[in-house]
């Protein structure tokens, strides 16, 4: 079967998929996933990797007006097409900026960009804008000595291939972005990166680096063989969730690394590090993992992850609304428009607190009154006070 004609009957199973999908969570069978991806089985095939690839929310549209990426250069170079193409060793790229629509979208060939000034790769959303890696080398999307790269808004799901590659950038940012069943869903080497509201689902090694330095915060790894691959890198990881893979970071580790107020469980994950960590502590964890690689002086035991977060002793400095919101969107990433979900979570969650807020106030415990009124507010968050609920607005001098 010819290239294009493979990738019409791809999209076209893909979109028979989506259209069950409407209205309600979805994980795309194993027979689907193998009719998606043609002949070829996918590079990860395994049960967890094919279901987190098949988690696709109701709000991504059937199909796109165009399968392919469009990329906008900045090189002052007249193109027969705006196709996101192979440019390796082509330099004096300028800018690069792929803008992505709603919709689903299928590269089949390796592309690398080879010095670009910067990259900016963005969605509608993870709900909304889903790019599929399917080509036959290692390495789809490589981006090789940017000055910046962008990544944002969108799922990124690898078949055949790997993820996205990083080398050489120091500047390197990714918001709310999801990678699903991937080898490497993001792969640095001699980068910076900054990763923040980001899921890594089902991958091989969610994020691999090598010689490189990230802070990572407020983000979800998820049923990975490796949440992290290290190889001579430094961490610092914060508020985010490690649930239920092998390892959560595995590989050498330098002095620099830190890892507070996270939530780490699952009956099988495995801590993996060599080497110790500058600082491991307030986080919420399985109580295997606490001893020596976690001490019990400032972690605490998570018996039930059904418990979190109501009936659990939080650490000192554990910052339950973030940790939350970042599990809670690893949880809602399949169903419809979970912007608004979190949206709701937060006002209902702020509104329970500020009732809770009053009890305490009618039991005269000034200081139990206060700490619930700031986290009333912490998970009130952005939402203007003069939009909250009413009981929020009657405590919030409390809060601040």
């Amino acid at each position: 079967m010819s290239k294009p004609s493979s990738r019409l009957l791809r999209l076209g199973v893909l979109a028979l998929a989506l259209a069950f999908a409407q209205g309600c969570l979805f994980w795309i069978p194993t027979m689907i996933v193998e009719e998606l991806i043609g002949d070829d089985p996918p590079r990860v095939n395994t049960s967890w990797a094919n279901a987190s690839r098949g988690v696709v929310s109701p709000d991504t549209p059937k199909e796109s007006e165009d399968p392919d990426p469009i990329a906008e250069y900045d090189d002052g170079e007249e193109r027969d097409t705006n196709e996101l193409e192979d440019l390796d060793h082509d330099e004096d790229l300028g800018r690069v900026v792929i803008e992505l629509g709603a919709g689903v979208y299928l590269l089949e060939r390796a592309v690398t960009l080879w010095k670009p000034t910067s990259v900016v790769l963005r969605g509608k959303g993870p709900h909304k804008t889903r790019l599929l890696l399917d080509s036959d080398e290692k390495n789809s999307l490589r981006f090789y000595k940017p000055g910046s790269v962008r990544i944002e808004g969108l799922t990124v799901a690898a078949y055949g291939g790997d993820g996205i590659r990083v080398v050489g950038c120091d500047d390197v940012e990714v918001v709310q972005a999801h990678f699903a069943g991937s080898y490497h869903g993001l792969a640095l080497e001699d980068s910076v990166a900054h990763v923040q509201s980001s899921v890594f689902a089902g991958c091989q090694r969610g994020i691999f680096a090598k010689g490189s330095k990230l802070e990572i915060e407020q983000s979800a790894f998820a049923d990975c063989w490796d949440a992290i691959r290290s190889r001579n890198s430094g961490f610092t990881i914060q508020n985010s969730v490690f649930l239920d893979n092998r390892n959560v970071l595995r590989g050498t580790i330098d002095g620099r690394t830190k890892l507070t107020s996270n939530l780490i469980f699952g009956e099988r994950q495995e801590l993996g590090w060599e080497g110790r960590p500058a600082l491991a502590a307030h986080n919420l964890v399985h109580f295997r993992h606490l001893g020596e690689a976690l001490g019990t002086k400032t972690n605490r035991e998570l018996a039930d992850i059904e418990h979190f977060p109501d009936h659990v002793l939080w650490p000192t400095d554990f910052d339950v609304v973030a940790v939350h919101l970042a599990l809670f969107t690893l949880q809602k990433r399949g169903e419809s428009d979970p912007p608004s979900l979190v949206e709701e979570l937060r006002r209902q969650r702020s509104e329970q607190l500020a009732t809770a807020v009053q009890t305490a106030l009618r039991e005269e415990d000034l200081p139990a009154a206060r700490r619930l009124a700031k986290l009333a507010l912490q998970y009130l968050g952005p939402l203007p006070l003069s939009d909250a609920p009413t009981a929020v607005k009657e405590i919030a001098d409390l809060g601040t």
